[in-house]
């Protein structure tokens, strides 16, 4: 929590967070590009995310992977089933092992609420939440291969 102290300006806000459910955006030419990918990713893998269906088509596909680990600037709901599958573990990471990494979640009431109560998710402030370590492919990465 950053205290009110630090900032310099607020505007009160009370209008809903905006929901987004890209899985909803899946179709079949997704999904092919979800099982490509799949098949290319390693167990053990660090998976980094972009915004999209495409993204919750691959997390679709690797629902047979094991002791993935996610260290990403954002991820969707599409995360869930792996992390309640045990198919995403963390174990492997170098950096932040055992735990999801992310600089935010963006998805519907329900998954902000799932985002809130594990502990195993990981939002970084201050120097962690800067771009250069996020987006660093070397650091995350533990030997292991890194998917995009």
């Amino acid at each position: 929590m950053i205290p009110v102290s630090r900032f310099h300006a607020m505007v009160w806000q009370e209008t809903e967070l905006q929901e987004v459910r890209f899985g909803d955006e899946v179709g079949e030419v997704e999904m092919q590009i979800g099982r490509l990918v799949a098949g290319l990713t390693e167990n053990r893998s660090t998976l980094q995310m972009g915004i999209g269906s495409i993204p919750d088509a691959v997390l679709r596909c690797l629902g047979d992977h094991k002791d993935l680990g996610v260290h990403t600037e954002m991820f969707s709901d599409g995360l869930i089933d792996l992390i309640e599958k045990g198919v995403v573990t963390n174990r492997y990471k170098k950096i932040h092992p055992n735990k999801t990494v992310s600089g935010f979640c963006a998805g519907y009431p329900a998954f902000v609420r799932f985002c809130r109560r594990q502990s195993r998710i990981r939002f970084p402030r201050h120097r962690l939440c800067q771009r250069g370590f996020r987006h660093q492919t070397q650091r995350p990465r533990g030997g292991h291969q890194q998917c995009y």
